[in-house]
């Protein structure tokens, strides 16, 4: 796998109330391959939850945290059969 980017999206007070999420995550990159084993990923310990392709050509994937990350928390990416491996990205909150 080679991931190129991560993009972390706070969600808006509304979509919160209606999906209980916080927080979309994208994982851009390359080699996620869509086989039958699924592909997880997590930002420190919080899975990402209802994880699926990104649909828009630049690879990879994209998925909802049920809770905030902490500051450094690392970006994790693998299959459900196997280890999750760290991309060398990690959660920095913006500067509001």
């Amino acid at each position: 796998m080679n991931i190129e980017n991560v993009e972390f999206e706070t969600l808006d007070a509304e979509a919160q109330l209606l999906t209980d999420m916080v927080m979309r995550v994208s994982i851009i990159g390359r080699g996620l391959e869509q086989i039958a084993t699924p592909i997880i990923a997590a930002v420190g310990n919080e899975p990402l939850i209802f994880v699926m392709p990104l649909l828009n050509g630049t690879g990879g994937i994209t998925g909802m945290l049920e809770h905030s990350p902490a500051s450094g928390d690392a970006v994790r990416v693998g299959y459900l059969d196997g280890e999750l491996i760290d991309t060398g990205f990690s959660f920095q909150p913006a500067n509001v």
